[in-house]
């Protein structure tokens, strides 16, 4: 399987599919996209720093332990699709494109056969097995990623708000594509990334914008109906006004690309 660098700086993607490119050029440093794999970055664990803290309990890394983070430091944790088992994010800005466009993932089985998973399948959210990050079988082995017929070629863009400039997770992160005819946006992909246990797909959101015009209001409106149902903690609520105002930023700015 090709790395990200390999993957994000192919002509063929470039093209048909800048905002797979983008996502994937914001990851990490040059020299870690060299050698990641896009099959690795599929399966990247959480960066929750309780996961990685031995001394301290995780249900992710040793189950039934805990979530420490839950009543400790999580200013950078989910606002959606937690659990009390966990409350740790998705790390990649690869996925998250993936879910904006529609990829699937193929996988080939231990008996031979291979099956097909649409990408917001394939993560999962916590529930009370938060160990396991993916809807992938025992013994299966990831052996492509499908893209879609290629779309928002004209409008598209990954807005990723980080601590820093390079190598640093996401804060929030929103990728963003229109298709638009006329001066009517005749389809949208959306999702968000730190925000969840998984890739985050505004599945929603894309269906009210479509027959929209691509205007500022639409975009408000957009935004606050993609952040309804948030449940911060006290010390992520930043990430609900951060959250709409990226939606906002990165749809005005997938549009002008093409005007």
């Amino acid at each position: 399987m090709l790395s990200n660098s390999e993957t994000a700086n192919n002509p063929e993607i470039r093209t048909k599919y800048p905002l797979l490119s983008m996502a994937m050029l914001s990851a990490a440093t040059a020299q870690i996209r060299n050698m990641a794999s896009n099959g690795g970055n599929l399966l990247q664990r959480t960066r929750c720093p309780y996961f990685f803290e031995t001394s301290m309990p995780c249900n992710k890394r040793k189950p039934g332990s805990g979530c420490g983070a839950l009543n400790g430091m999580n200013s950078n944790h989910a606002i959606f699709g937690y659990s009390e088992h966990c409350i740790a994010t998705n790390p990649s800005d690869m996925c998250v494109a993936l879910a904006a466009i529609g990829a699937t993932v193929e996988v080939h089985k231990p008996d031979g056969d291979s099956r097909m998973i649409e990408f917001d399948d394939f993560h999962r959210l916590p529930g009370n097995q938060p160990e396991k990050d993916t809807t992938l079988i025992k013994g299966e082995l990831i052996t492509a990623i499908h893209l879609p017929k290629p779309e928002f070629s004209d409008c598209y863009y990954y807005l990723k708000i980080r601590e820093r400039s390079s190598y640093a997770y996401a804060l929030i992160s929103v990728a963003a594509g229109l298709e638009v005819k006329d001066g009517v946006i005749t389809k949208a992909g959306l999702a968000m990334g730190g925000v969840a246990h998984k890739p985050w797909k505004l599945t929603k959101a894309e269906e009210f914008l479509s027959g929209k015009k691509p205007t500022l209001s639409n975009f408000e409106a957009v935004a606050e109906l993609a952040m309804d149902g948030a449940k911060p903690f006290e010390a992520n609520k930043y990430k609900v006004e951060m959250g709409e105002k990226a939606i906002v930023r990165a749809l005005t700015q997938a549009y002008e690309r093409k005007v």
